[in-house]
């Protein structure tokens, strides 16, 4: 990846691929979309710690990434209630929706990237969900409407009309790295990738496991 080109080509490819498990993904099933939620509640409520806590790694002498970082944080600003309001119109409560071993990896090891390797490896995350978002949030939203009468999809309403914004930006700031940060940024962006992955399965398998014993 010695380009932002190869880059954005290559992510493309990724979250395509990504999208195709996202559309065999059983939206209609409301169990599945209750723990998707969930999950989503779980790892959007580090968002704007991590990015805190990666602004607070910037010297003065990279302002501009210390700056973003904060910007970014003020956008994100409690927008895990939106899944949180979304679950409880459909009368569900986060308690009985455990946090996932999936989930856990997904977020946890950002802290990691940010403090023991360096922020910018964080930019890896935000262009693995932001990218996501501007591909399938809308999809997902409209896969999901005709099955719900309320009004259960504040969470992806918001991130489809607001990430493509998110995703130019982080472009644009990767464009300015060396090229051994941007391959950290790779490394970052293919792990979270795999493990958004792995976080998707385990939903489905938990809602369907649930109808299982429930069809006993």
């Amino acid at each position: 990846m010695n380009t932002l080109t190869d880059f954005k080509k290559y992510s493309t490819v990724c979250l395509e691929s990504l999208g195709k498990e996202i559309e065999a993904f059983p939206w209609d099933n409301s169990f599945a979309y209750a723990h998707w939620l969930a999950q989503t509640f779980y790892y959007v409520a580090h968002s704007t710690r991590l990015l805190a806590l990666g602004a607070s790694r910037f010297p003065v002498a990279e302002d501009v990434f210390h700056q973003r970082f904060l910007a970014h944080a003020g956008e994100e600003k409690k927008h895990e209630f939106l899944a949180l309001a979304d679950l409880k119109t459909m009368g569900m409560e986060i308690e009985s929706l455990p946090e996932f071993a999936a989930t856990r990896s997904f977020y946890q090891i950002q802290y990691y990237w940010i403090e023991h390797v360096s922020p910018k490896a964080f930019y890896g995350y935000i262009v693995m969900l932001e990218g996501l978002a501007v591909l399938k949030a809308r999809w997902i939203e409209d896969a999901i409407k005709p099955h719900y009468q309320q009004n259960v999809t504040r969470f992806l309403k918001v991130h489809a009309n607001e990430d493509p914004d998110h995703l130019d930006n982080a472009y644009t700031f990767i464009s300015k790295l060396p090229e051994a940060e941007k391959k950290r940024i790779l490394l970052n962006f293919d792990q979270s990738l795999q493990l958004y992955s792995a976080m998707l399965r385990q939903c489905q398998a938990t809602a369907l496991a649930g109808a299982f014993k429930k069809s006993a």
